[in-house]
């Protein structure tokens, strides 16, 4: 079963570590997928084309997002989504990106962020007890003959 072989499908993400890693990956696939569709070329050398979208904002923003949801705005988030600004910010000045790529690539990660945290959170049962009952595994493909993602969700 393919979603089996992608790295980080063994890990519990039930916690808080596995879900920071989890986002990080999954967009970290994702971003890489875009960059070898798009082949943008980056603004100090048009030859080397991976500029769109930004994979540092990517997850920079992915982890501050995450952290915001789970420890709320004050001050943890504010902390995180201020570093991760800069992260982009400094993407920008170094003359590695331009704005729509570090926009697309905090787009993206702070989708995953939000996403696998809100996807794992406590589902009270029954019992008052809580389980997290939510698995998600997206896995990049890219050949010469086929490109595209694979969704597996299991709830």
């Amino acid at each position: 079963y393919i979603s089996y072989l992608y790295p980080y499908s063994l890990l519990n993400l039930t916690t808080p570590g596995g879900q920071v890693f989890g986002g990080k990956v999954n967009s970290f696939a994702a971003t890489s997928f875009l960059k070898v569709t798009v082949r943008e070329p980056r603004p100090y050398d048009g030859s080397v084309r991976t500029s769109f979208p930004s994979g540092h904002s990517t997850t920079a923003f992915a982890f501050a997002s995450y952290v915001t949801a789970e420890h709320g705005i004050l001050p943890f988030g504010v902390f995180a989504t201020g570093l991760a600004t800069l992260t982009a910010a400094s993407r920008m000045n170094d003359n590695k990106h331009y704005l729509h790529d570090v926009v697309a690539g905090a787009t993206i990660g702070t989708a995953y962020g939000l996403g696998l945290h809100y996807l794992y959170l406590d589902a009270s049962n029954e019992d008052g007890n809580t389980k997290k009952s939510a698995k998600l595994d997206l896995i990049p493909i890219y050949s010469t003959d086929v490109k595209g993602i694979v969704v597996d969700l299991k709830f």
